[in-house]
């Protein structure tokens, strides 16, 4: 068995793919961290890549589960499986994985990163309204009573919406995914 699979590896080129197309993939993801800033450190060899998601650049500060997991989310959402639930992730697509199918993926997690972004931009200036409307966030003042059950009940709101978008998501990939009409490969031994 190991020598077949030693015979696939040289016979398709596995290992010269894995260097183009992981080349590929570290090049766009390099070029992506110019753009978004929760990417903090993008790095690998073929088609073993890592990727730090960041709250701050500056800090290194990692990037909040919530917001990985929305990270993950987004891209589920357009079709991408990453393990971007948690601030450092790895890149490890299948050996045979095409150059034109490297930059799809990369495609779909520049658009997810850019949602969570916008996403994390706006929650910022909606918390920050939040406080303004509640009173005393800015002046030192203490928040309570009515005023802190309607900023909660909002906040609550707000997640319950997420969660509802994210279930959405994994509900129409499952459908996709049971759609598919395939037959495994089977190669000779």
């Amino acid at each position: 068995a190991a020598s077949a699979s030693l015979a696939i590896l040289v016979e398709e080129k596995l290992v010269e793919n894995a260097a183009r197309a992981g080349a590929v993939l570290l090049a766009r993801l390099t070029e992506m961290m110019e753009r978004h800033p929760l990417l903090g450190d993008v790095r690998g060899r073929g088609l073993m890549i890592g990727v730090d998601l960041v709250a701050d650049r500056r800090t290194k500060a990692p990037l909040p589960k919530s917001r990985c997991e929305r990270l993950y989310g987004e891209c589920l959402r357009r079709g991408l499986l990453t393990m971007a639930y948690t601030p450092r992730f790895r890149i490890n697509p299948p050996l045979v994985i095409d150059e034109s199918t490297a930059h799809e993926a990369c495609d779909l997690l520049d658009a997810g990163l850019l949602r969570v972004e916008r996403d994390g931009a706006a929650i910022d200036d909606g918390v920050v309204a939040l406080e303004d409307e509640v009173g005393g966030a800015a002046d030192g003042d203490a928040v309570g009573g009515p005023d802190l059950d309607l900023v909660l009940a909002r906040l609550v709101a707000a997640r319950a919406r997420e969660e509802e978008v994210e279930a959405r998501a994994l509900e129409d990939l499952a459908a996709r995914v049971g759609e598919l009409d395939f037959e495994p490969v089977r190669r000779p031994v």
